[in-house]
């Protein structure tokens, strides 16, 4: 167990790469704060890692929220009485045609994928450089060095998180804080179905993706856990500022056919 008794918040944890990273955590002995806008999910969760032998707890935040990510952290201080582990794993996307969209889906992804982020990592920062101690890992996209005819808004968001974990890693590093970033590909996650409700259009899109892919498939959520794992292990204690790609190689440009 290589971060046994460390205590980590994990920001949408209820599903997707959030619960894989979560659960992937309890087996390595965290204790966890489990985030979500959807309070029953995250307590269904909560439920299974506690049964399992692992302490965790579930916490309603809205991270575009200011008082609500505050309640985030005070919930996680009187829970375990430190933060050691920051993960910024809410996210979420819509299609719109660029110039259909409206400001407030630009304002409503903005503010999860990238405010909360800042506030999540400003909030929970300042105790970890009170401490001295601490690593926040962001979830950015492979998308983020990309741009997008119907997803603007998500992809400008997370191409700003790519610059804001290099940003504070180096606002962190004098207090001995590492930010990291994972930069995941195209995962089978819940997130598909809600980004494409219409079935057709997602099989559609993931036909089209999974040929950009030299791996020829989509991730699964336990395959991202071992990054989250390793950033927030002493094994990338000279790690700060550094984004990691899970993609099945989708970073690479496939080959034509000859």
């Amino acid at each position: 167990m290589r971060l046994k008794g460390k205590v980590a918040i994990v920001t949408g944890a209820a599903s997707g790469l959030g619960k894989a990273i979560a659960r992937r955590y309890a087996e390595e002995g965290v204790d966890l704060v489990l985030a979500d806008m959807n309070i029953e999910l995250a307590r269904a969760v909560a439920d299974e890692l506690s049964a399992a032998g692992s302490r965790a707890v579930a916490q309603q935040t809205d991270v575009a929220s200011e008082e609500s990510v505050r309640q985030m952290v005070d919930a996680a201080l009187a829970a375990f009485g430190r933060i050691d582990i920051l993960v910024n794993n809410a996210g979420l996307s819509t299609l719109r045609l660029f110039l259909d969209l409206p400001v407030a889906e630009w304002d409503h992804v903005m503010g999860v994928n990238l405010r909360g982020p800042f506030l999540c990592s400003q909030m929970v920062g300042r105790h970890m450089a009170e401490r001295r101690d601490g690593t926040i890992i962001n979830v950015t996209s492979i998308e983020q060095d990309f741009g997008s005819h119907n997803r603007a808004h998500y992809v400008s968001s997370k191409g700003g998180l790519k610059t804001l974990t290099k940003a504070m890693a180096l606002s962190f590093a004098p207090y001995g804080v590492r930010v990291n970033a994972i930069a995941p590909g195209g995962f089978n996650t819940e997130i598909l179905e809600k980004t494409f409700p219409d079935v057709a259009v997602r099989e559609a899109f993931v036909a089209d993706f999974v040929k950009k892919i030299p791996m020829k498939r989509l991730g699964e959520p336990r395959e991202i856990a071992g990054a989250a794992v390793f950033l927030a292990s002493e094994d990338a204690s000279y790690m700060t500022g550094s984004v990691i790609d899970v993609n099945g190689g989708a970073s690479s440009p496939v080959p034509s056919d000859p």
